[in-house]
């Protein structure tokens, strides 16, 4: 028969349990992009990537709020020509590429506007609206 003082040692150990994953993953949540958004960034595509390219490895958030951002270019004719691919860099980093073209961060890619839609899919993403179709 289990006594009261090793029911609430388990209990604990339990507890302990639960708290580490929780932070664990909201530390996962929170990793950086870059400097401009503040996060670290396979959905379906509604931006599809240029002839001949091939989808760049990247973390799971960044694919998260790659689809985000490829379904706000997808409602907006200004970004219809645009092909959008987020990936890893070989120091771990997250590359931007945009029509081939290889940005070394949100902050280097050229077109404002972009850059404007992708800080407001890292607001939606860091809310956890997540990559809705």
């Amino acid at each position: 028969m289990i006594t009261l003082a090793a029911y609430l040692f388990i209990v604990g150990v339990v507890m302990l349990a639960a708290l580490l994953i929780a932070v664990g993953f909201q530390k996962l949540r929170g990793r950086g992009l870059s400097a401009a958004t503040g996060i670290r960034a396979k959905a379906p595509r509604p931006v599809s990537l240029a002839a001949g390219e091939t989808d760049r490895q990247a973390s799971a958030a960044a694919e998260a709020l790659q689809a985000i951002v490829r379904r706000r270019m997808a409602a907006d004719p200004a970004f219809a020509e645009e092909s959008l691919d987020f990936g890893t860099a070989p120091d771990g980093s997250v590359e931007v590429w945009l029509n081939g073209q290889a940005y070394a961060g949100v902050d280097q890619v050229p077109d404002q506007r972009l850059r404007d839609l992708i800080a407001q899919a890292a607001d939606e993403f860091n809310r956890g609206d997540g990559a809705r179709p």
